[in-house]
């Protein structure tokens, strides 16, 4: 009876034990140094941050829908895309292999969503932040999305999509050999002409339109200049436009 008597006295103070270890976890959590592709996100995202938001707010208004089924890789303006369709969508069904935004909602405030979020396996690649490989190849593969987007590092119209790394290339060729879907490649003015290590996609596949429906989403430099180089983005456009009606 005695010792029954004890712990109960001990009971409150157990619970602050209790609720201090939790607080020095949470805090221990909070110390953890950064995955080394946070970083390099964070530069991705100073580079035309004004162009990349509006491009993610466009797309995810325009084209994604309740209920679609999403398929999206790697990159700043498309963690941009799936934080923008977590806030505005429900419904949807998103597979990515893009850790900066699987990280960012799991430390959203407010975990209620409607969405399925799932995230690919594979091998974690800090250069991209992203999960790449096998397993992430996998994933996508037995995945049957109405919708794919698809990040770029340039474009060139007489020869196609360009992406820098050869993993990614891999995953990146993988979906954008999809059919029967709407293709989604979301450049900023600075890609348009510029060419990378690795073709993923070819030009001519947009006119494949009975296979599948591609569009290629850009905005370009605003009034403000962020440095812009217009008369070069000016340059893409027109050649861009001129290949397409050839």
């Amino acid at each position: 009876m005695k010792r029954i008597t004890k712990l109960l006295k001990d009971g409150p103070r157990h619970q602050n034990h209790i609720g201090k270890a939790i607080t020095v976890a949470q805090k221990t959590a909070e110390e953890l140094p950064k995955e080394p592709g946070e970083e390099y996100i964070k530069i991705k995202e100073r580079q035309q941050p004004t162009a990349k938001r509006l491009l993610a707010e466009h797309v995810v208004r325009k084209y994604v829908h309740g209920l679609d089924a999403v398929a999206i890789d790697a990159g700043s303006t498309l963690e941009l895309i799936v934080e923008r369709m977590m806030q505005t969508k429900q419904d949807l069904v998103i597979l990515t292999n893009n850790m900066t935004a699987f990280r960012r909602d799991t430390r959203r405030e407010a975990q209620v969503s409607r969405n399925e979020f799932v995230l690919t396996g594979g091998k974690y690649v800090a250069q991209f932040d992203a999960l790449l490989g096998n397993e992430t190849h996998s994933s996508f593969e037995l995945f049957n999305p109405n919708v794919i987007i698809i990040g770029a590092s340039g474009v060139v119209p007489s020869k196609g999509f360009f992406c820098h790394g050869n993993d990614e290339k891999n995953v990146k060729h993988l979906l954008f050999d999809k059919d029967d879907c709407t293709i989604l490649i979301p450049v900023d003015y600075t890609k348009l002409g510029k060419a990378d290590s690795y073709i993923f996609g070819e030009m001519r596949d947009f006119h494949d339109t009975e296979r599948k429906k591609c569009i290629i989403v850009t905005v370009g430099p605003s009034k403000e200049g962020d440095g812009a180089p217009t008369g070069q983005y000016d340059q893409a456009r027109k050649e861009y436009e001129k290949h397409i009606k050839g």
